[in-house]
């Protein structure tokens, strides 16, 4: 066999050698993994509007589109780990045009081209003329809604020589920028304008409701007719046909969190309830500074107390659960199927970047008044808009789409905690002598985690957990052997063998009005001038940073700044007596925040005369 002959067979024998190879192990890789399209199933469903804000809050209820999902695994080997949710809102709008146009994706163009203005001087000049006349007309509307800029520069020009010297491109820009505008019609500027019968019913349409397309095709036909002797009418550019699909991933709980959280801080019941603790706060703050009666002191501790407390139960705060609910139920990514079991999650559609504000409107009254059919309610609803093929929207014809993969070990998954539970009636026994409170740490990827707390101070904080971990949920016990005053932040650490997780929580609570037992020395006495009283005061909710003494305006008896000490249910302070303190009686009260203790007496007596 010639040399060549031996080459061309190598070769070949290789490039067999090749292919059996791949398929082998094409054949192999398909062994290894199940079927996702066998084993896994989605489905979805459209919560009404009115119970995504019994569930999850206002501000969520108003700006999304919530969808339940449910996935199945049925494979009894591999657990399911979801990477991905999407939402395909092809079949969401009934008609496809309204589809593109609503979403405003791969939309028919109707903005000009560069070649489009047949005679940019002509036109440039028409408008200069405008600028400088009272009439209405369609040029002088054009001329005002131009860039300040861009104005100028036409009105300068005095000659046809200057006005070819401005830019094509600019004035593109310029005029491409009012064809999106929804109030460039004005009906007395265009009085004399005709347009064909596609466009004439646009006119008589509400503005704000139209589509973004149909914005720019009314527009587009105003300046073409008023400007036919400059502008010629092109034909729109259309989509690419390989993309007329639109389909986005559902929001994912860390972003959908800040929208929760900044509804939770501005929900009119926890508004009014922090500006009532507010002004309880500043109210007390001013008893030990000016005299507002005898009964002021007793007023101020029934408004912080019984009046705040009474508020607090007539009025409860479902932001808390609703919170807990979206931690619980929102989409995450990377979140675990186990074998044979399903999994509920929550998906969000932003309604802003889909739907008109009359739109919305109509979904939050009623989803179906955006369904194709002409019930009497639908036709009511939308009374006055003859265009109602733009209100075909039905959310109910969503589909759900799922990426993952199957797995059999999920050890190396890191645990991720997305925020801690404390309940305000736990947070409250925070201020005991002994506190004992209980909390969750809600996530992901948690069954195998351990939780610490990183705190170096207050000393006396220890935490355990409360059962085994599940693969969403922590719970724990923390406990103390002092009050741990209000504003101190827990350092949590989440951690397996292979990583670890901080996460932050700060503990708030309102103080309990202190409560006195006893005194030490008893009676309280110190004679005028006496610069050093020690006083110990035992009792309960007592808050070290927190419980401050107060004394009597203008009784000559102060505080010594810095002496306060809080140890368990004792409290200690030095007192300063002036040398003209009025003898006779002086009380001295505990405060925590705006909480008041009943007052004790203090005998100040004269101080002995030199003979």
């Amino acid at each position: 066999m010639s040399p060549r002959m031996l080459f061309r067979t190598s070769i070949a024998q290789v490039l067999v050698a090749i292919c059996l190879m791949v398929a082998i192990g094409s054949q192999v890789a398909k062994a290894q993994g199940p079927s996702q399209k066998e084993f896994v199933r989605v489905y979805g469903a459209v919560i009404d509007p009115k119970n995504v804000r019994d569930i999850f809050g206002k501000r969520i209820a108003e700006r999304f589109i919530v969808i339940q999902v449910t996935i199945t695994n049925r494979n009894a080997d591999f657990q399911y780990l979801i990477q991905d949710v999407s939402l395909d809102l092809t079949k969401v709008f009934v008609n496809e045009r309204k589809a593109l146009a609503l979403t405003r994706v791969e939309a028919p163009s109707r903005l000009l081209n560069p070649g489009d203005i047949t005679d940019l001087t002509g036109l440039l000049l028409r408008l200069r003329e405008a600028g400088g006349k009272s009439a209405r007309t369609p040029s002088k509307r054009l001329m005002e809604l131009l860039p300040a800029d861009l104005q100028k520069d036409i009105k300068a020009a005095k000659t046809a020589d200057d006005l070819k010297r401005i830019d094509r491109s600019r004035v593109i820009t310029a005029l491409n920028d009012v064809v999106r505008r929804r109030d460039f019609y004005q009906e007395k500027d265009f009085a004399s304008v005709q347009l064909g019968s596609n466009q004439t019913p646009l006119l008589s349409a509400d503005k704000e409701t139209l589509s973004y397309a149909d914005v720019e095709t009314l527009n587009r036909a105003l300046i073409n007719s008023a400007f036919a002797d400059f502008i010629s009418e092109s034909q729109p550019s259309q989509p690419d046909a390989k993309r007329s699909e639109y389909e986005m991933s559902s929001l994912e709980l860390s972003l959908i969190r800040g929208v929760a959280e900044k509804g939770q801080g501005g929900d009119p019941r926890n508004r009014l309830l922090r500006y009532l603790r507010g002004v309880g706060t500043i109210a007390a703050g001013l008893i030990g500074v000016a005299s507002f009666g005898p009964s002021y002191a007793e007023s101020v501790a029934i408004f912080n107390g019984p009046f705040n407390s009474a508020y607090v139960e007539a009025f409860p705060d479902y932001t808390i659960n609703q919170m807990n609910r979206l931690n619980d139920s929102a989409y995450k990514s990377n979140t675990l199927v186990p074998k044979q079991q399903s999994r509920v999650l929550v998906a969000f559609i932003p309604q802003a970047i889909f739907m008109t504000n009359y739109q919305r409107k109509l979904f939050w009254k009623d989803p179906t008044l955006l369904y194709r059919n002409q019930s009497k309610e639908r036709i009511e609803a939308n009374k006055g808009r003859e265009n109602l093929a733009q209100y075909d929207i039905d959310f109910r014809k969503v589909v759900v789409r799922v990426d993952g993969s199957f797995i059999t070990e999920v050890e190396n998954l890191p645990p991720v905690a997305t925020t801690v539970v404390i309940e305000p009636e736990e947070m409250q026994k925070f201020e005991q002598n002994n506190p004992v409170v209980k909390g969750y740490i809600s996530g992901r990827g948690l069954q195998k985690a351990r939780v610490d707390l990183l705190n170096e101070a207050p000393e006396g904080l220890t935490i355990k957990m409360d059962g085994d971990p599940t693969e969403n949920r922590i719970r724990f016990t923390i406990t103390s052997d002092k009050p741990v005053p209000p504003n101190t932040r827990l350092d949590f650490e989440i951690s397996t063998d292979q990583s670890t997780q901080t996460i932050s929580k700060f503990i708030r609570y309102m103080a309990d009005k202190p409560a006195i037992d006893s005194t030490d020395p008893t009676p309280l006495e110190g004679q005028q001038g006496k610069q050093d009283l020690q006083v110990s005061f035992t009792g309960s909710n007592l808050i070290s940073g927190t419980t401050r003494v107060l004394t009597e305006n203008n009784k000559g008896v102060h505080v010594v700044p810095n002496s306060t000490k809080v140890e368990g249910n004792k409290l200690t302070v030095v007192l300063k007596i002036d040398a003209n303190a009025p003898p006779g009686e002086s009380n001295v009260t505990l405060i925590n925040g705006a909480s008041q203790s009943d007052p004790v007496t203090i005998n100040v007596t004269a101080a002995p005369t030199n003979p």
